[in-house]
């Protein structure tokens, strides 16, 4: 599959193996996440990125920054506390 760059979502570097990209997808509001095979391990492709970004190339959006993270955790768990809470009263 190829998407234009502008479909993929990014995530700062903190977020990187925090969440799964499919979260991240979704934080950014976006159909996919900057694939794995694009990304090199001394991260030239997130500085290749963010020089595009900076110049307003390819139409990139802002990486999901931590507090966007925070957000999203925040609310599964407490839906997850409340599925627990509930599981527990009814023993």
């Amino acid at each position: 599959m190829v998407a234009p760059l502008s479909d993929l979502a990014v995530e700062e570097a903190a977020l990187s193996g925090v969440i799964d990209w499919a979260d991240v997808a979704q934080l950014a509001e976006l159909p996919h996440a900057y694939p794995e095979n694009a990304r090199d391990h001394a991260g030239r492709w997130r500085r290749v990125l963010a020089d595009w970004r900076s110049h307003g190339r390819a139409g990139l959006r802002d990486e999901v920054q931590i507090r966007h993270a925070v957000s999203f955790l925040s609310l599964i768990f407490n839906l997850c506390g409340r599925s627990a809470g509930r599981a527990s009263r009814r023993v």
